[in-house]
């Protein structure tokens, strides 16, 4: 990957690493992350909170 750090973070424990798309150009919202212009449409953090918190619930809930 593009300069992340989660493929070594990977190597010493279980990772996964999801993209949430907050682009909204209907609103404006489209501008590139580490850009003066970037934005966020917040109307899509509550679909990231629960694809988040449904992933790691999954997670825990595995038996081994």
């Amino acid at each position: 990957m593009v300069a992340e750090d989660f493929p070594c973070f990977g190597s010493k424990a279980p990772y996964f690493y999801f993209l949430l798309g907050t682009r909204n150009d209907a609103k404006g919202i489209g501008s590139v992350n580490h850009t003066s212009a970037f934005d966020v449409d917040e109307d899509a953090l509550p679909l990231g909170v629960r694809a988040m918190a449904t992933l790691a619930w999954d997670f825990l809930a595995r038996t081994r």
